[in-house]
């Protein structure tokens, strides 16, 4: 008899950190707690000589990250280069994602020219980068989904 209840309370135990373990697996994967910050230091979709950066980070499976910053344009390039981003020139419309506003509206804006690389993946994700000259300003979404 002892020895079925001391199954039994041991099943139960490895029962409830099962259940523990899945919870906190979850949480970390589907979990909603946001990052956003400003006046970032450095992040590595930024080259180093980047100042102003502000960055949003999902911090969940979505691996979404949103974030604007000021650098020169051959700094950029260089950048870009580096990651293997080759850039397009375009102008008129585009839409970008306010770091600070990250499930708010997109920002639409009227530029001259700007520079731009897009990669989508099959399940919706991928990256997207804007460098718009006149502002020096560079917008950089990317998303695993």
């Amino acid at each position: 008899m002892k020895s079925r209840k001391a199954t039994a309370i041991g099943c139960g135990v490895a029962v409830l950190l099962v259940a523990l373990a899945i919870g906190i697996l979850g949480y970390g994967m589907f979990g909603n707690h946001p990052y956003y910050a400003k006046d970032v230091r450095q992040h590595g979709l930024a080259p180093a000589s980047a100042t102003s950066i502000e960055v949003f980070e999902a911090r969940n499976i979505s691996g979404a990250v949103s974030l604007t910053y000021l650098v020169s344009e051959a700094e950029f390039q260089k950048f870009a280069e580096e990651k293997g981003w080759p850039l397009s020139p375009g102008s008129g419309s585009i839409q970008v994602h306010p770091p600070s506003d990250y499930f708010g509206a997109v920002m639409l804006k009227d530029v001259e020219a700007y520079l731009t690389y897009e990669k989508r993946q099959r399940n919706g994700g991928g990256i997207k980068v804007i460098y718009i000259p006149s502002e020096s300003r560079a917008y950089i979404d990317k998303s695993n989904r």
